[in-house]
């Protein structure tokens, strides 16, 4: 079972722990609080996840559809008190494999919530096989850098550059 331990001792509150292991907010992948040599410890299991570097989206309204869903999760995160930066790094954010929906693991991201967002779209962009996922990561990259949103913003931001571009999302239906 593949996992990722991050010490909680200086670094996350009681309240933080709490949240993350009582499964209360559904932004974060699973995990469980325990002391090892007196530190104390979160393990997340990541069995049902694949890090976004390794998950391939079936086409871009996929792509696009995860990120809108990526900035709304840490928003909501922000509603229990929990901190975006803590979950800001690719290597915090997971697709969960049965649903294809964002987990994330909080307490190892160490960066800018929009430079995470960028990291993304540049992995997104190197992914082959996508019809017009590089064109769309890279166009949806500046307008990001140029205006630096909030979460909210953001996710409002990849929702119009999606119907810009006439991106229809695999959970929506054509018209």
């Amino acid at each position: 079972m593949p996992i990722i331990e991050i010490p909680t001792e200086g670094r996350l509150h009681d309240f933080e722990v709490k949240i993350l292991t009582g499964g209360s907010c559904g932004a974060f992948l699973p995990c469980y609080h325990l002391t090892e040599n007196g530190a104390g410890l979160l393990r997340y299991d990541l069995s049902g996840a694949a890090p976004i570097s390794r998950h391939r989206f079936r086409d871009t309204g996929a792509a696009l559809g995860f990120l809108r869903e990526a900035a709304l999760m840490m928003a909501e995160a922000e509603d229990y008190l929990l901190k975006p930066e803590l979950m800001a790094a690719p290597g915090c954010v997971f697709a969960r494999l049965r649903t294809g929906k964002p987990g994330f693991v909080y307490g190892y991201g160490v960066g800018s919530v929009i430079e995470c967002f960028r990291d993304m779209l540049a992995l997104l962009g190197e992914q082959g096989g996508v019809v017009g996922l590089a064109e769309a990561a890279a166009r949806l990259d500046e307008s990001i850098a140029r205006e630096s949103p909030d979460l909210g913003r953001l996710a409002m931001m990849i929702e119009a550059a999606r119907r810009e571009w006439g991106i229809i999302c695999p959970d929506e239906p054509s018209k």
